[in-house]
């Protein structure tokens, strides 16, 4: 870091900041490059998705989902959703639960056997790794993203899925923890709870369901953001940016 590299990109802030306190890097040496994505330029429309998914389970055509869309995995906290989910259906009677993605097995019977525990086995569903998530974000009315501490130390960088769900028009309910405060402006992009909490990872998520307009202005808010600083394209204009700095000095060393 401080001998062989002209420059360190890192995918969050958080990241940015603990490799200067550790290596002692100057502003000029680390720069945070979070990981742009790549909207489709058509999304299927939000009704649209969420009948087909409802059909997709063998579900009424009305009925509504929160989920999580990523790599089924403790660090992500998907437990902590499960275990929040009861309250929230409390409120939410109707409401279901969508977990789109894969991991260890041990973990996603962990999961499968706390949801029965709960009496739930009817309401989360386990969809697997799927080829095509956005019209799940699409049908969604809460994202989450529940990422833990490992041993004490956030691990999360700025998450793509949260990304994506932003650009999707989707409400995202994510844990302060990492990288995910980077795009999560609380109460403005969407909502923070405290990392592995899921009574306020429940609080949070009942808050945007219940608070239509709240909750669109931060949609909306959330949207602009990405496709202003977290497309793939505004990724490498910052590259280019920082590469254009380094010929700059190269220049001036030349002089």
């Amino acid at each position: 870091y401080k001998r062989l590299s002209h420059y360190t990109f890192t995918t969050a802030d958080y990241t940015t900041r603990h490799l200067k306190d550790v290596f002692k890097l100057n502003e000029m040496q680390i720069f945070s490059m979070p990981s742009g994505i790549r909207v489709p330029e058509t999304l299927p429309g939000r009704e649209e998705a969420r009948k087909e998914l409802a059909e997709q389970l063998g579900l009424p055509p009305e009925t509504r989902f929160i989920g999580f869309v990523g790599r089924v995995s403790r660090d992500k906290g998907v437990d902590t959703l499960v275990d929040a989910f009861q309250t929230i259906l409390d409120q939410y009677g109707g409401l279901h639960a969508v977990i789109v993605g894969t991991g260890v097995d041990d973990y996603l019977t962990l999961l499968k056997k706390k949801a029965a525990k709960y009496g739930l086995e009817d309401r989360i569903h386990f969809t697997g790794l799927q080829s095509d998530i956005w019209p799940y974000y699409r049908a969604f009315d809460c994202k989450m993203l529940p990422s833990k501490n490992i041993r004490g130390i956030p691990f999360e960088g700025v998450p793509q899925s949260l990304l994506e769900a932003m650009a999707c028009e989707c409400p995202v309910v994510g844990s302060a923890t990492g990288g995910i405060p980077d795009i999560i402006d609380d109460g403005k992009t969407g909502l923070l709870f405290n990392p592995d909490d899921p009574g306020d990872l429940a609080r949070k998520a009942i808050r945007t369901l219940e608070s239509e307009q709240e909750t669109s202005k931060r949609v909306n808010a959330a949207r602009e953001k990405v496709l202003k600083d977290h497309t793939i394209d505004a990724m490498g204009r910052n590259i280019i940016r920082i590469y254009r700095l380094h010929q700059v000095r190269l220049d001036r060393r030349a002089i």
